[in-house]
Order: C-alpha cells, then sequence, then structure tokens
C-alpha cells in the first residue's frame, strides 16, 4: 500500500529533475516575409543573417554547426516566398517538378558549368512537398567555382498555392562542404515554410 502511494510522487519528483536538467525547451523563431505570402520556422542551426540581406519576399539566414560564432558559419541560405508570373496548376506543376528532380544532376552540371565551374558530385536529391501538398524538389551538389572554390549548394523548390511559390537557396562558405547535418538542417528549414 505504501509503495502504491508514493510510486506517483516519486515520478513527479524525477519528471522535475529532468526538466531541471534539461531546462526549458528553446523558444523557436517563426519569421514571416514582409509581403505577408509565408512565414518559417529557424530549426536548431539555423540563425537570421547578422548583417541583414532581407527583402520584401526573401529572408536570409546562416547555417551554423555547433562551435560557430561570430562570423563564422558553414553557409548561407535565402527563402524567397513569391507569387509566380503565371500560376501553374497542380498538375502543369507536378510535371515541372518531376522534371527538376528527375534531372536535377544535370541542371546542377549546367547551372556550374554556364558559370564557369566544375561539377563535383551530387550530395542529395529527394522530393520536398510543401506543407499544403504542393510536390517540389530538393537537390544539394558539390562543385568548384571557376576562381578554383570548392563549395556546396542547395537549390529546392515548391509551392505553396497555385499563386504562391517558395524557392530555397543555399550555398557553403568558401572550401566547406554541407554536411549530411548541415543539409538535414537545411531541409528542416525548408519543412517548416507554411502560408
Amino acid at each position: 500500500m505504501f509503495l502504491r502511494s508514493i510510486l506517483p510522487v516519486a515520478a513527479a519528483v524525477s519528471a522535475a529533475a529532468v526538466l531541471a536538467v534539461a531546462g526549458p525547451a528553446a523558444a523557436q523563431t517563426t519569421l514571416r516575409t514582409e509581403n505577408g505570402l509565408g512565414a518559417m520556422t529557424l530549426p536548431t542551426g539555423i540563425e537570421r543573417h547578422p548583417l541583414g540581406g532581407d527583402t520584401a519576399d526573401t529572408r536570409s539566414f546562416i547555417v551554423r554547426r555547433p562551435g560557430q560564432t561570430g562570423l563564422d558559419w558553414a553557409g548561407l541560405c535565402m527563402v524567397s516566398i513569391t507569387n509566380p508570373p503565371k500560376p501553374p496548376t497542380m498538375e502543369t506543376w507536378t510535371t515541372l517538378a518531376g522534371i527538376y528532380q528527375n534531372g536535377a544532376e544535370q541542371k546542377a552540371r549546367d547551372r556550374v558549368t554556364g558559370k564557369g565551374g566544375t561539377f563535383q558530385k551530387m550530395l542529395l536529391n529527394k522530393p520536398w512537398t510543401s506543407k499544403t501538398g504542393w510536390p517540389g524538389w530538393f537537390t544539394a551538389y558539390q562543385a568548384t567555382t571557376k576562381e578554383g572554390v570548392s563549395e556546396s549548394s542547395v537549390f529546392a523548390g515548391t509551392q505553396l498555392a497555385a499563386d504562391v511559390r517558395v524557392v530555397l537557396s543555399c550555398t557553403s562558405s568558401d572550401n566547406e562542404t554541407f554536411t549530411p547535418a548541415d543539409l538535414a538542417v537545411i531541409e528542416k528549414l525548408s519543412q517548416s515554410v507554411s502560408l
């Protein structure tokens, strides 16, 4: 009988001890674009760009690894939420998203060589479905610029509605490669985008 009466108290004390050790959960920051078309929530590892760079439809961020401080970061990201010139139907956009994802490596090669660089390898290529169910793509690759600087790039796109397009682009710091952990954090940022 004594054991039954003390178990709830012991459980409550254990839970309080766990909370005291872990501390309160970090508050997540949600930002809207100035144009009011969408918002995103910053996961751990993504911070507002300390030097600014926002526009009416774009928010600028840095990818920060554990231990990085000040002007030291793994890369830069921009999320742009705009009205497309010609809103697509779901069918048209699904076809376009499939073309981008299926042709991701060739598009990356074309983008790099068009700027005089050398394509190295794909780091990631997967679908990106928005919170509203629109298909998209999320690709990452490694390349060397024409100046000989090695860098990773992420290019992703989806829709939140027929008239709301989302584009995410990221570039690693000079001579850095986005790690799988960096890409996971960037993907969390992409998955947080909402109306």
